[in-house]
């Protein structure tokens, strides 16, 4: 069973609002087959980095289950992923590869307004494109740059390789 933490609901608060809450209950537990289900979105509109939670789950050694999706960081509106937070998605994506997460990646979008094949295939297409791209950095070394911990850098690299502004 997975645990999927959210900052809140409509209307209230919810008490797991985050990955490491989510991570110290499920070690207070102690019952095995305990996961965490990572919402991109949740992350972005719990004012947290995915990424960020993203390492902190890997390195818990609780199993993980991912959902993509987007928003505008103030609710959970479930926009395609990447459609607001494109560089945060970017990275998101850069670690799921770095951990090696072969699992699934749930598109937990709600395409209400909108063609639903439509955006459930911009979710796919402009995630098999980020992470191609992502692949391509790798081989260029991405991974050296960031070791350096030199910031312009690092930027001039992601401006050249993943926006391909030269």
């Amino acid at each position: 069973m997975y645990i999927e933490y959210k900052p809140s609901e409509t209307r209230g608060t919810c008490f797991l609002n985050n990955a490491a809450k989510t991570v110290l209950l499920i070690e207070q537990i102690g019952l095995p087959g305990l996961g965490v289900t990572l919402d991109f979105g949740h992350s972005m509109y719990g004012g947290m980095n995915p990424a960020e939670e993203l390492a902190l789950l890997h390195d818990s050694g609780f199993p993980y289950y991912v959902h993509i999706n987007d928003n505008d960081a103030k609710w959970d509106w479930d926009y395609f992923a990447g459609s607001k937070h494109i560089l945060a998605y970017a990275e998101f994506l850069y670690y799921l590869r770095k951990y090696g997460y072969d699992d699934y990646v749930t598109s937990d979008t709600s395409p209400t307004r909108w063609d639903i094949k439509g955006m459930f295939e911009i979710n796919n297409r402009l995630t098999a494109k980020l992470l191609a791209r992502l692949e391509e950095m790798e081989k260029a070394g991405f991974d050296q740059v960031l070791a350096k911990g030199d910031y312009m850098l690092t930027w001039k690299f992601i401006e050249e390789h993943l926006f391909g502004l030269k």
